[in-house]
Formats: C-alpha cells, sequence, structure tokens
C-alpha cells in the first residue's frame, strides 16, 4: 500500500523531514561538524538559509533529519529531477548532503532509515516514479566511503558509474587562437531556438543528461553567462558560467604548501586565496560538445570554452574556473595554457540489490553532471 513519504518518515523514531523552522539548527550542525579531505581544506557554508542552494538543484526536494534530545546528529538531503539516463527520460534522484555525528545511536539510526527509505521508496507516493538515485563522494573521505561502499548487509549497493576529477584552473599562461572557421558568442540568455534544440539533441544522448524542463528551470538562474562555439555556423561546444554562491560559499580552512608556493610564484594577486577568506569559483556547467567532432576537434573546442570563459568579464570576481572531468570522457588531458589543480571523486549509483541490473545506469554513454550544485 502506497503512503505518503512523512508517513514513512514517521516511522523511524527521531527521523523527520526539515521544515524551514529546522534552518538554524541544521546551519548549527553543519558549521561543527565540516567535511573534512586532504589537500586543500575547505568548508561549505550554506547561511543564512540552507534550503536556498537546494531549490538551485531541484523544485522537488526533501532534507531528512534525526534528532535525539531535541539535538541534531543527522541530516541527509533528496532532490529529485528528469534526467536523461540509458537514453531515456527518467526520475532521477540526488543523495547529497550527508552529516552525521560519529556515535553509534545517530550512525545506525541513520543507517536502517536509509536502509528502509531504498527498499520502500517504489512504495512511496513522492517517489514511486523513481528508480534510479545517485550520490558524489570525495575519494579521500575514506570514512564516508568505508561505512557507505561495500556494506554487504545492507539492501542496497553503491555502484561506480565513474570516477572524476573536480579541476580548478587557478590562472593562465597561454591563450588559445580561434581557428578558422570557429567563431565564439556569448548571452546572457538561454533562448536561442537553435541553442536549445542543440541541448536537447545531445543531452538525450548523456548519461543523466539534461531535458528540455530541466533547460528551461535552468535558464532562469541569475548571473549566468552561456558560451557558444560554432564551426562554419554550426553550435559544437556550449557551457554556462555560473555560480551558487551566496547561497552555497566555499571558504578555505588550509592550504597545503605546494599551492601556497604555485600562489605566490605563479598567480596574479586577484587569484591568490587566502585562508578564512571565501574561495570564489565560477562553474562550467553543462559542458557539451558535439559527438560527430573527431577527437582532435572535441579537444580544440573544449580548450575554447575554457579559454573563452577564462577571458570573460565574470572572473574579475572570482579564484578560478572549475568543472567535473569524467574518466570515460576526459577533456583534461587535452587542456593546455592552464595552471590547475585536481580533486579525486567518484559518482555512483546507489540501487538495491534485487535491482541492481534492472535499473544498471549504463557506462556507455558520457556522463553530464555539475559540480556546482553538490
Amino acid at each position: 500500500m502506497d503512503m505518503k513519504l512523512k508517513e514513512f518518515v514517521a516511522q523511524h523514531p527521531g527521523m523527520s523531514i526539515a521544515s524551514q523552522e529546522d534552518n538554524e539548527s541544521i546551519l548549527n550542525f553543519f558549521e561543527n561538524l565540516p567535511m573534512k579531505g586532504q589537500g586543500l581544506q575547505l568548508s561549505y557554508h550554506r547561511s543564512p538559509d540552507f534550503f536556498t542552494f537546494l531549490s538551485l538543484q531541484s523544485n522537488q526536494f526533501y532534507v531528512f533529519i534525526y534528532r535525539e534530545q531535541n539535538q541534531i546528529l543527522a541530516v541527509g538531503s533528496l532532490s529529485l529531477r528528469p534526467a536523461y539516463i540509458n537514453g531515456a527520460e527518467q526520475a532521477l534522484g540526488y543523495l547529497g548532503d550527508l552529516r552525521v555525528r560519529p556515535q553509534l545511536s545517530s550512525t545506525r539510526a541513520w543507517r536502517d532509515f536509509y536502509n528502509d527509505l531504498m527498499q520502500s521508496s517504489n512504495q512511496i507516493d513522492e517517489l514511486s516514479q523513481v528508480h534510479y538515485f545517485v550520490t558524489a563522494m570525495i575519494d579521500s573521505n575514506l570514512i564516508a566511503k568505508k561505512a557507505l561502499v561495500g556494506q554487504s548487509r545492507l539492501s542496497f549497493q553503491y555502484n561506480e558509474i565513474s570516477k572524476y576529477k573536480m579541476i580548478n584552473l587557478l590562472g593562465r599562461y597561454k591563450t588559445c587562437k580561434l581557428h578558422e572557421g570557429y567563431s565564439v558568442s556569448r548571452t546572457q540568455v538561454l533562448d536561442s531556438k537553435e541553442t536549445i534544440d542543440f541541448l536537447n539533441i545531445t543531452h538525450a544522448q548523456l548519461q543523466l543528461g539534461y531535458t528540455a524542463g530541466e533547460w528551461s528551470r535552468r535558464s532562469k538562474f541569475t548571473n549566468a553567462e552561456y558560451v557558444i562555439v560554432k564551426k562554419n555556423s554550426k553550435i559544437v561546444g556550449f557551457t554556462q558560467l555560473w555560480s551558487p554562491s551566496p547561497f552555497k560559499k566555499i571558504i578555505i580552512e588550509a592550504i597545503p604548501l605546494s599551492l601556497k608556493v604555485i600562489g605566490q610564484i605563479l598567480l596574479s594577486p586577484r587569484s591568490r586565496f587566502r585562508v578564512k577568506e571565501e574561495f570564489k569559483v565560477l562553474y562550467l556547467n553543462a559542458i557539451t560538445v558535439a559527438a560527430e567532432l573527431s577527437l582532435d576537434d572535441q579537444h580544440y573546442v573544449f580548450n575554447l570554452l575554457c579559454h573563452q570563459s577564462w577571458k570573460s568579464s565574470k572572473m574579475k570576481n572570482y579564484h578560478c574556473l572549475a568543472f567535473a572531468d569524467f574518466e570515460q570522457h576526459s577533456f583534461s588531458d587535452a587542456l593546455k595554457g592552464f595552471i590547475s589543480n585536481s580533486t579525486p571523486m567518484s559518482l555512483y549509483q546507489v540501487v538495491l540489490r534485487r535491482e541492481a541490473e534492472e535499473f544498471k545506469i549504463e557506462q556507455t554513454h558520457p556522463v553530464c553532471f555539475d559540480i556546482s550544485l553538490v
């Protein structure tokens, strides 16, 4: 028998769906339980409203919280959106914002809830059409990987869709010449039928590609700029320059010595980042390159998108450009003229063991996944 999500959550003691009234408590919880990795140490700030960033991820999202004695001990979110998966339009759930205070009771309560949620999702009204769930993890976050990936006692499993790198372009030492037949344009509005047709056709062939409805939603993002590359008057490349700041701010907590040296020697004063200040990142979102191009031409178009984005007037307000580079369809090795660093990450499908083959996200398609919204 189907039930409402609120009814399902109420069956788990201490669990609830967060509302705006919980905003301050959630922000305090995140402030006191930062996510740690290696290398450049960053913290993520969502004040003054934790929920605003989630509304950028999706029009439909839920935040789950676990309390003991009126104190939050665990938080996780679920955002839903349409996406192309294995060539067809499907409902996709993104599992994010997971923070659990490391103590036995909260760890066990969250594990049991998460396990039941995955098992019962097809019986919950709001999730009954969602057969695909994904999440992302930093590879250096060994605690999270140990707690979640490879846990055979759970009813679900984590299947790696792809390894990827978060690439930060910190400085530029060489330009990229415009080859004959190529042109570049910029626009603040995504309303060209030619561009929208290119995106709809191309993204239908990507894993997690954006649907027409998602493009319509994203076209309303404020302060976005679109960079479009044409070859012989035909669109062959696209990216959306956009940042979620101030709704999600990245604060630098510690800088490794190697990056300090790079910053002092190679980066301009504008590009240098400092401890306890915001690390301002402008993201290349929805990087889209025409599949019919030769590999060399694809690499050139990608380089052109990066270099033209670096030349944007928006860059004067940011430390770097960033994008996700996926292992199966990597462009970063062909990138020329930039000083960069990278963070290894992995994208996983979260799927019930009994449905792992029926609802498998195949690794035969390039992946579309924007790190600006995770």
